[in-house]
C-alpha cells in the first residue's frame, strides 16, 4: 500500500508536465510549484499569488499545458525568456481558449453585462450625447476596470489579482474572493459590514450565486441594464405564497401590496453616494464618491420592466461636473436620467422598523412618516431634473 500511495502523486506530476515539444522540459511548473524559487525570482512578489498547488495538479484542467493557454517559453530556465510572449489572463480572449471546452458558456457570456459592462456605457452615452468619445479615457480607467473575464472569477481575484487557490479552477467561485471584490457596496450590505444587520439570506448560509447563479453567465442576449435580464432573481421565485396572495402573513395579501417592491417593507437603511470626482493625479487615475450617507428612501419606480409603483431608491454620485477634468460641459444630457433610481438593497430582514413585524398600527410607520419618502424637499436643486419624476408627495393615505 505504501508503494501505491507514494507512486500516485508522482504520476500526476509527471503527467502534468506533458510530452509536447514545447513542454518537454517544463520550467513553468518547476518554478510555480516552489515557493523558494518564486521568492528567489522576485522577492517583492507574494508567492501565494503565483503558486500552483497540488489541487490544480490533480484537476481536469491539468491535462492542458501551461503554454497552451499562457504561451511563453516553458523550455527556458530564464525567467525573462520563459515569460516572453506570455498571456497573463488568457480568458480575456475566451473564444481562443475557454471556448475550446466551454463553447456554450463562452457564447452566452460574451454578451452578458459582466462581460460588456454595457450598463455603464449606455448611461454615459445618454448623458454625454455627442461628447461620449471624450469620456473614453475615464471610461477605460474607471468603469472598464471591472470587466470580468472567466479567469477573474474562477482562478484569480478580480481587481487585486493573485490566485484564489493555487490556480485551481473554482466552481462555484468563492463569494468573498470574487463577488465581494467588485460589488463591495452590495457585499457590505449583504454580509452586515456596512453597519446594519446581515441580510437574512446570508445569515442563513446563502451566497450570491444562490440567487444570481443563472444570470451570471448571461443568456446570449445583449442587455443595456441589469433590470432587462430575464433571469434576474426575484423574490417571488422562492416566496411564491406572497405573489399568489396565499401568504400566512395577512399584510402580504392586501391588494395594495402589488404596488410595492418587497424592499419597501423588508430592507434596512443603505448607503447613498454623492459628488463623484474623476481626474488624473500624475499618471494615476483617481475616481471616487466624495460623500456616503446611510439612508432609506421610498420613491416612484424607475424601471419600466417592473410592475410595482413604489420602491426603495438609491442616489448615484455622478454630478454635472464629475468629468470636468477631461473637458467642460461633457454631460449635456445630465438632466435626462435621474440620479435617484430604483434599487434592491441586499440587507433584507423579516422585521424592520417600517413593517413593525405586523403589529397593530404598523401601517402608520410608513404612511405617517414623510422622512421615509423621497420628496422635493430632499432633492439637491443642482442635481438631475429627472429626479422630479421619482419623488413622492405626501405619503400615500391609508385606506
Amino acid at each position: 500500500m505504501k508503494r501505491i500511495v507514494l507512486f500516485i502523486p508522482m504520476v500526476f506530476v509527471v503527467a502534468g508536465c506533458g510530452t509536447s515539444e514545447l513542454n518537454r522540459t517544463n520550467t513553468c511548473k518547476a518554478c510555480h510549484t516552489s515557493t523558494a524559487m518564486l521568492q528567489a525570482a522576485d522577492p517583492s512578489a507574494s508567492p501565494s499569488d503565483f503558486l500552483v498547488t497540488s489541487g490544480f495538479l490533480v484537476s481536469p484542467h491539468n491535462i492542458l499545458q501551461c503554454a497552451d493557454c499562457h504561451r511563453g517559453d516553458p523550455s527556458s530556465a530564464s525567467m525573462q525568456q520563459a515569460h516572453e510572449g506570455m498571456v497573463l489572463d488568457p480568458s480575456l480572449n475566451p473564444d481562443t481558449v475557454c471556448a475550446n471546452c466551454h463553447a456554450g458558456i463562452v457564447q452566452s457570456y460574451t454578451t452578458s453585462l459582466h462581460s460588456t459592462l454595457a450598463g455603464e456605457q449606455a448611461y454615459l452615452q445618454k448623458i454625454s450625447s455627442q461628447y461620449y468619445s471624450d469620456l473614453n479615457v475615464p471610461d477605460r480607467a474607471d468603469c472598464q476596470r471591472c470587466h470580468a473575464s472567466c479567469g477573474s472569477c474562477h482562478i484569480e481575484r478580480p481587481l487585486t489579482g493573485g490566485l484564489i487557490s493555487g490556480h485551481t479552477f473554482m466552481n462555484p467561485p468563492p463569494m468573498e474572493a470574487t463577488c465581494v471584490q467588485c460589488h463591495g457596496e452590495q457585499a457590505e450590505e449583504f454580509m452586515g459590514s456596512s453597519g446594519q444587520s446581515p441580510d437574512v439570506h446570508y445569515a442563513n448560509g446563502m451566497q450570491c450565486i444562490d440567487c444570481h447563479g443563472n444570470a451570471i453567465h448571461g443568456d446570449g442576449v445583449a442587455y443595456t441594464t441589469m433590470w432587462q435580464v430575464q433571469e434576474m432573481p426575484r423574490c417571488g421565485e422562492c416566496h411564491t405564497d406572497v405573489t399568489t396572495g396565499a401568504s400566512t402573513v395577512a399584510e402580504h395579501n392586501i391588494p395594495q401590496m402589488t404596488y410595492l417592491n418587497c424592499t419597501v417593507c423588508h430592507a434596512q437603511p443603505y448607503d447613498n453616494t454623492y459628488d463623484y470626482s474623476s481626474a488624473f493625479v500624475g499618471d494615476q487615475y483617481i475616481g471616487a464618491a466624495g460623500i456616503t450617507v446611510t439612508d432609506f428612501k421610498i420613491g416612484l419606480n424607475t424601471v419600466t420592466t417592473e410592475s410595482y409603483l413604489y420602491t426603495t431608491v438609491r442616489h448615484y454620485p455622478i454630478t454635472r461636473d464629475t468629468f470636468d477634468y477631461f473637458g467642460m460641459g461633457l454631460l449635456p444630457g445630465f438632466d435626462l436620467v435621474p440620479t435617484w433610481q430604483a434599487t434592491s438593497p441586499h440587507n433584507i430582514q423579516l422585521i424592520t422598523p417600517q413593517n413593525g413585524g405586523g403589529q397593530p398600527g404598523a401601517c402608520n410607520n410608513c404612511h405617517t412618516d414623510r422622512a421615509l419618502f423621497l420628496t422635493r424637499g430632499t432633492l439637491d436643486p443642482d442635481d438631475s431634473a429627472a429626479n422630479l419624476g421619482v419623488v413622492i408627495g405626501p405619503p400615500p393615505a391609508l385606506k
